[in-house]
């Protein structure tokens, strides 16, 4: 479980990714399960693997700025190949703006743009591109 994660280090109640020496087919599906997170800055949970398939199952997300959030990373040659995310079983609850544990500004709990799923796609060329471009600024 994720609770009250703020903004100074990612936002983020749990990043998710496999262990791909334990499972070699991660590369084509993974998934994680059963996890709650609450009142984080960012995404309850994120995943951000090299995989044609994210699977969520028994997943909890409550007033979270962003439910959940399933990224595929595909190779370029794989740019064209079908992907995709699951949920199964999972419930994403919104912002409650009078909920009894805001702070009294109200700092945490209005002023943002909520989503409850984002699923994307990015071709890894791009994001080594990308990545090359931070380390040589």
């Amino acid at each position: 479980m994720a609770h009250s994660v703020g903004g100074g280090g990612n936002g983020i109640g749990a990043a998710i990714y496999p262990n791909p020496t334990v499972n070699p087919s991660a590369s084509t599906c993974f998934e994680a399960s059963h996890f709650t997170a609450y009142k984080c800055v960012e995404m309850g949970i994120f995943s951000s693997y090299t995989s044609k398939k994210v699977i969520y199952n028994g997943i909890v997300a409550i007033d979270n700025v962003h439910g959940i959030a399933a990224q595929t990373v595909v190779a370029e040659s794989d740019e064209n190949t079908e992907f995709g995310s699951e949920i199964n079983n999972c419930k994403i609850f919104g912002d409650f703006a009078d909920s009894l544990d805001c702070p009294p500004d109200k700092s945490f709990c209005s002023g943002y743009s909520n989503s409850g799923y984002l699923h994307f796609k990015t071709i890894q060329t791009v994001l080594k591109s990308f990545m090359l471009g931070l380390r040589n600024t």
